[in-house]
C-alpha cells in the first residue's frame, strides 16, 4: 500500500484519488482537506475558500488532517507582508513534515510518497523503516533554479531550503517529475536517481472548447499565473511593449509577486488579480492567445486548460508543457529569456490571426489526450508496476 503527503495542495489529491481508485492508497497526510459535513458550522465565507479540497471519490477515513498548519498559515498571511508570508510558508511546510515524520513510524505504507519542500524528515524517518521513498517533484531540479532565479531570501534560508531539497532527493527511491524539461533537469543534477516523467491532465469538463472571433479589431493576450521574475513577467512586459499596436491588449490574471510594479508600463495592459476556476474559462476563451514565458515551470497547467477551450499558447523553452506543443501548429515555443523572438512569436501570430481557429482546434484535439482520466491511468500502471516489483 501507498501513502501520501502534502501540506497544500499542488496536484496531490489528483494523486490521491488515482491511487484511491485502484485501492492502492494507504493514508493522504495533508493540512486541510474539506468535507462539508464536517465543516457545515463554519461560516460560509471560509467554506467558500477551503472547498476546492473537496474530493468525494477519497474516503475520508484515508484522509489525516493536520489542521493547525493550515489555520496558521492562511491567517498569517493575512497579517504579513507578501514577502514575509512566503518565508514563513517555508516553516509551515517544515513543521508540517517534523510532525509528519513521527506518524510515519505507525504506517504500514510499503511506498510513501511526498512532495518537495515537506520531506526532508519524514522521508529520514521512511528510510528507517526501509519504505521505499519517492519524490513527486512539481518543479524542476533546484539547482536549475538557482541558475536563473533566486528568491529575495536572506541566504541562510536559501541555503536551509535548498540543503533540505538536496536530501529529499538524495533519501528518494524514485523521483516522478511532471515533464521531459523537469526530468531532465534532475538527470542533469542527479544522474544516479531513477527519474520518470508523468504529465498531469486537464478537466475538459470545466474547461470547453469555443471557436475564436477573427473578424473583430482588437486581439488580446492573456498571462495567468503568479506576477513574478521566475514566471518571466518582465520577458513579456517588454516584449509587448516594443509592439506598439493599441489594437493589442495584455491581460493578466494572478496573484501580486515580485514582479507586480512592472505591469505600470504599458497602458494597454489589465490587471484583473486573482481568479478562480470558474472565471478561468471564460478568460481563456475571450482571449485570442495565452502566454506563459516562465523560466523554470516543471509543468504549466495555465496551458493546457487554454488549449482545451481552443486558446493557442506561446511557451517558453523552459516551460515543462511544451511536450505538448507542435511549433507554428497549436502553438509556438520561444528560446526562454529572448525578449526579442517572443516579440516576434506576438506579431506572428497577430498578423495571422485569421488561422487562429486552426491552431485553437489543434491545441484542443491535442489535450484531448491529457485529461485527468489518462493522468490517473498512467498514476495507478506506475505504481502497481512500482509494488509488485518491491513485494
Amino acid at each position: 500500500m501507498i501513502s501520501i503527503s502534502h501540506p497544500q495542495t499542488q496536484h496531490s489529491r489528483k494523486l490521491a484519488e488515482a491511487l484511491a481508485d485502484a485501492k492502492l492508497l494507504n493514508k493522504f497526510y495533508t493540512s486541510l482537506f474539506y468535507n462539508p459535513d464536517r465543516l457545515m458550522y463554519l461560516p460560509a465565507v471560509f467554506r467558500q475558500q477551503i472547498s476546492k479540497g473537496f474530493n468525494s471519490n477519497i474516503p475520508n477515513n484515508l484522509i489525516i488532517n493536520f489542521w493547525l498548519f493550515e489555520i496558521f498559515w492562511r491567517f498569517s498571511s493575512l497579517l504579513v507582508s507578501k514577502n514575509f508570508s512566503n518565508k514563513l510558508n517555508y516553516y509551515n511546510m517544515w513543521g508540517f513534515d517534523y510532525v509528519l515524520a513521527n506518524k510515519i513510524k505507525r504506517d504500514d505504507c510499503r511506498v510513501f510518497i511526498g512532495f518537495e519542500n515537506a520531506s526532508y524528515n519524514s522521508f529520514k524517518s521512511a528510510k528507517r523503516l526501509n519504505k521505499i521513498c519517492v519524490l513527486d517533484a512539481a518543479s524542476v531540479h533546484y539547482k536549475h533554479q538557482m541558475k536563473y532565479y533566486k528568491p529575495d531570501f536572506p541566504n541562510a534560508l536559501i541555503e536551509k531550503i535548498n540543503f533540505r531539497k538536496e536530501k529529499e532527493i538524495e533519501y528518494a527511491d524514485y523521483i516522478v517529475t511532471l515533464s521531459s524539461f523537469a526530468a531532465s533537469t534532475y538527470k542533469e543534477f542527479s544522474p544516479n536517481k531513477k527519474i520518470i516523467s508523468l504529465p498531469l491532465g486537464v478537466d475538459t469538463s470545466k474547461f470547453k472548447y469555443k471557436e475564436k472571433n477573427i473578424s473583430k479589431q482588437d486581439f488580446n493576450f492573456l498571462f495567468v499565473g503568479n506576477i513574478t521574475y521566475a514566471k518571466g513577467i518582465d520577458i513579456l512586459v517588454d516584449a509587448f511593449h516594443q509592439i506598439p499596436n493599441r489594437n493589442l491588449q495584455l491581460t493578466i490574471a494572478g496573484a501580486e509577486g515580485d514582479a507586480f510594479e512592472l505591469l505600470s508600463r504599458d497602458g494597454r495592459i489589465v490587471y484583473v488579480g486573482k481568479i478562480n476556476h470558474i472565471e478561468l474559462n471564460r478568460f481563456y476563451q475571450q482571449s485570442d492567445v495565452l502566454i506563459l514565458p516562465s523560466r523554470l515551470d516543471g509543468f504549466g497547467m495555465v496551458v493546457t486548460e487554454a488549449m482545451a477551450t481552443g486558446t493557442p499558447v506561446i511557451v517558453s523553452t523552459h516551460t515543462g508543457v511544451k511536450d505538448l506543443i507542435k511549433h507554428n501548429y497549436n502553438g509556438w515555443i520561444f528560446p526562454d529569456g529572448q525578449v526579442e523572438e517572443l516579440k516576434n512569436a506576438m506579431l506572428n501570430v497577430y498578423e495571422n490571426r485569421k488561422q487562429l481557429n486552426d491552431y485553437g482546434k489543434a491545441a484542443a484535439e491535442t489535450v484531448k489526450e491529457f485529461t485527468w482520466d489518462k493522468y490517473k491511468k498512467n498514476i495507478q500502471e506506475f505504481y502497481s508496476t512500482l509494488l509488485s516489483e518491491i513485494n
